[in-house]
């Protein structure tokens, strides 16, 4: 059996080539091609995608083939398109599989294609669902079949974060798009395929399409979601998303200061890096609502999770102890705080020079039921024994005795 593993992604830092490397460090084989399935953007290739074995297509992809795309754009509804054009260029595989770039496989890549070695369905996939089993699906409305008709009794849906493809189903795929089918492809797919008689097995979770013996096996409601996952203890082989993370090679010089902040849509964190003194600090940022691609760019540091704020800090804080151990001084805002660069690091500064724990700036044009966080033009620094939770400036040694208390702070 020879498989084409495809790896599809627009982005080429570290970390996604990190991902890239795992999956294809853990699982070589004579019968089986991992490829770099890149959306180009730019005008050039980086270089650090043309060091894999990769293949590169252009957002033209969505006029060039003669398929109708639900959207101008490959996201929502269209990464069959990629696979796709893959396979017309490459029809010799049996199997091909798709695994999008936040998606975590904790384990061994090897073990994981190897369950499903013996079995040949032509879709296996996550989720697979009838239409009278969840009739409120945000996409089912999108499905056109051509001059074919579909009962809404007989659509299916799927979950394609990863799944596999045979090489007939995906034959059938390109006559069917060609003859005026369309829709989210996580509709299109398994509802096409169910009308081609072919055969669909579920990976794992809950349904009538789960293979015997894989009923939460790989993935459960609480690991594999189109919504950020909630924090929680990672289980052994299992596939979790969405799992979205940049971060810096070991080699990248970490700065003295650090800015943590949980932020959503209306998170005002670009203002902290307007002035020069930006340079001067690392900005972490942790997204908890859907926002986490449009921010991409702003941080050099940036995840993806639900759940309260100060939780969330704590998380992170646990799962990457290095920055504990090596930052300074902390600044942990509200993603709602507005400030900018060069008062961050004046805070950063009189806390060094005056050897202090914990501090918060003064508040101007706010609104508190206590006056003692509000700006008084007659003190340089007042002392207190309270000041307003996610405004915190900590130092090293006050952050480490402090953390804990935020993971019971709601």
């Amino acid at each position: 059996m020879k498989q084409a593993i495809l790896f599809l992604s627009e982005k080429s830092d570290f970390c996604i080539t990190e991902k890239f490397n795992h999956l294809s460090g853990t699982y070589r084989s004579d019968e089986n091609d991992i490829i770099f399935l890149y959306h180009q953007k730019e005008k050039l290739v980086p270089d650090t995608i043309k060091k894999f074995p990769h293949y590169i297509f252009t957002s033209n992809i969505l006029q060039d083939m003669g398929y109708r795309a639900i959207a101008p754009h490959l996201i929502p509804g269209s990464n069959h398109f990629p696979i796709l054009k893959f396979y017309l260029s490459h029809p010799d595989y049996d199997y091909y599989w798709l695994i999008e770039d936040d998606v975590y496989f904790n384990g061994n890549w090897k073990s994981f294609f190897a369950l499903f070695t013996t079995y040949t369905f032509d879709f296996i996939s996550a989720y697979l669902r009838k239409y009278q089993e969840e009739p409120d699906w945000y996409w089912w409305n999108t499905l056109q079949t051509g001059r074919e008709r579909i009962d809404e009794e007989n659509k299916i849906h799927s979950f394609n974060p990863i799944y596999r493809l045979s090489r007939q189903a995906l034959a059938y795929l390109h006559e069917a798009l060609l003859n005026g089918w369309s829709g989210h492809h996580e509709v299109l797919i398994p509802t096409l395929l169910s009308q081609r008689k072919c055969s669909m097995a579920d990976m794992g979770g809950n349904g009538h399409f789960v293979i015997d013996g894989f009923h939460n096996k790989l993935y459960d409601k609480n690991t594999f979601s189109h919504l950020p996952l909630p924090i929680q203890e990672e289980k052994p082989n299992m596939l979790y998303h969405p799992i979205k993370e940049k971060y810096m090679p070991t080699s990248y010089k970490l700065k003295k200061y650090c800015v943590i902040s949980a932020v959503g849509s209306k998170s005002l964190h670009k203002k902290w890096l307007q002035g020069k003194e930006s340079t001067l600090f690392d900005l972490h940022l942790i997204v908890y609502d859907q926002s986490f691609n449009t921010f991409y760019e702003d941080a050099v540091f940036i995840s993806y999770h639900k759940g309260n704020k100060l939780n969330l800090v704590f998380d992170y804080l646990q799962h990457h102890p290095e920055y504990l151990e090596h930052y300074d001084y902390f600044f942990l805002p509200d993603d709602n705080t507005q400030t900018d660069a060069y008062h961050i690091t004046r805070m950063f500064e009189l806390m060094e020079k005056y050897h202090l724990d914990i501090t918060q700036q003064a508040l101007i044009n706010s609104h508190f039921s206590h006056s003692h966080p509000l700006y008084e033009e007659s003190y340089f620094i007042k002392s207190t024994n309270s000041a307003k939770i996610m405004t915190y400036f900590f130092s090293r040694n006050a952050l480490k005795k402090a953390l804990s208390t935020f993971y019971t702070n709601h």
